[in-house]
């Protein structure tokens, strides 16, 4: 089994309410379907709900059948809190088989993007007042 992460999109903004999708990708290299669930763990002042700090817990991804790929987003929020930087989340995926037999563990991690929400200011057009002159 390969286990990938990615997000989307790739950046959160500072000191807002928003969200990036975590997607875990699954690919099964095996005839048999596995049951699939993940750990998530997340670092600084990122949470798995949008109100409240919930910094840890698990999902059903679903079932992956033999030689298969299954992918799943999981809501990743920010607040007024989270600051800019790279945030470190850490994924545990579980496999299980028909009996509920856990076959294996795979540990995998990305860093989340936060960066700043500010603008820099816009330069001041001049407008060009070359008609202006004569000469």
């Amino acid at each position: 089994m390969k286990i990938s992460l990615s997000t989307n999109p790739e950046k959160l903004t500072d000191r807002k309410d928003n969200h990036v999708n975590l997607i875990v990708h699954a690919e099964s290299s095996g005839e048999d379907p596995l049951w699939l669930e993940a750990e998530i763990r997340l670092e600084g002042h990122l949470s798995l709900k949008e109100i409240g700090h919930i910094p840890s817990g698990r999902f059903r991804l679903g079932i992956c059948y033999g030689r298969d790929i299954l992918s799943k987003a999981i809501k990743v929020y920010a607040n007024n809190r989270t600051m800019p930087g790279l945030y470190r989340c850490l994924v545990t995926v579980y496999p299980y088989d028909q009996n509920g037999d856990q076959k294996g563990r795979y540990d995998v991690h990305t860093l989340i993007n936060c960066s700043s929400g500010a603008q820099a200011p816009k330069t001041p057009q001049i407008e060009d007042s070359s008609d202006d002159f004569t000469f």
